[in-house]
């Protein structure tokens, strides 16, 4: 750990001392990159030791990038999976979303709080139910987990104050609401209106324009809104696509720097993280502002 680490704002750390307190379960809206998961991994190095932090995720993508960013912390993460062997006693142990209502999850957790190994429960990108319906009923789970008397944490960048009050019926639980502004002053929004004709050869022209321009170090991310316009983007650019049919291996050869560029759907949206995203391209009109903040989210989380 750093000595000379800081808080990135105050209410970070009212943040910390709400989990700390353990009293209430806490909703953090707070902006992209302003150290949500940070914290996940200073409970676990220094508030968590010997017990477990269970993360629940909502897309497949994000359980291979927590469990990268938790070794370069030296935290031990594993991935719950009924059927196979994991390291049941992790740092953090990640868990998708549609296993939460499940009897071999339950007998999971059940287990921990036998052995006083629960710490806290995190729910990152929880506003998904609200913008992905296919998410709600595995969401409407999450009330469940109250059998387990353990402080459930929900954290998101995109949770307007109209929707909070669906987003706890949807999940049957009762929030302790933390905000923070969502601006960024390091993103810098434009909007260019084309013909439809020439929207796609713009968005190549400008990707690797910037690819060619850019120190090495430095990405650039390109959303569509289909898989087969993801495809057909990245043939042009002569770069990868990633979507819901993708391997993982595509964004640890986008993170390594095999390519400096990457087409995708929102399957690679919320959560994703890479310290040196300088350009984000949107094709078309995003299926909702949330989509398009957490796209644009992606971009400046190095300042």
């Amino acid at each position: 750990m750093d000595p000379s680490a800081s808080f990135s704002s105050p209410s970070q750390a009212v943040l910390l001392e709400l989990i700390l307190l353990g009293r209430e379960h806490v909703l953090a809206v707070f902006p992209t990159g302003s150290g949500k998961t940070t914290l996940i991994f200073l409970l676990a190095r220094m508030y968590a030791l010997g017990k477990v932090i269970i993360v629940v995720l909502p897309l497949l993508s994000l359980h291979d990038d927590m469990h990268r960013r938790a070794r370069l912390q030296g935290l031990k993460a594993a991935k719950f999976n009924a059927y196979e062997e994991f390291d049941r006693h992790a740092n953090i142990v990640t868990v998708q979303v549609e296993a939460l209502g499940t009897q071999g999850f339950k007998s999971y957790m059940a287990s921990l709080v036998a052995e006083n190994a629960l710490y806290r429960i995190v729910c990152d990108e929880i506003h998904k139910p609200l913008t992905d319906i296919h998410f709600r009923e595995a969401f409407g789970q999450l009330h469940t987990l109250n059998l387990f008397r353990t402080q459930i944490i929900g954290f998101t960048a995109t949770l307007p104050p109209t929707l909070v009050r669906p987003l706890s019926e949807i999940t049957n639980v009762q929030w302790h609401l933390l905000r923070q502004p969502s601006n960024r002053k390091e993103l810098k929004f434009s909007i260019r209106r084309l013909p439809p004709t020439k929207v796609i050869d713009a968005a190549v022209q400008l990707a690797k324009a910037t690819v060619e321009n850019s120190k090495r170090e430095e990405r650039v991310l390109v959303y569509c809104n289909s898989k087969a316009s993801c495809e057909s983007v990245a043939e042009k650019i002569g770069c990868d696509f990633y979507h819901a049919g993708s391997d993982a291996a595509v964004v640890e050869d986008f993170l390594a720097g095999k390519h400096r560029a990457l087409v995708c759907t929102t399957a690679l949206n919320s959560g994703f993280h890479h310290e040196s995203v300088s350009l984000v391209i949107q094709i078309d009109i995003p299926y909702s502002l949330l989509d398009l903040l957490q796209a644009f989210g992606r971009g400046g989380r190095n300042g």
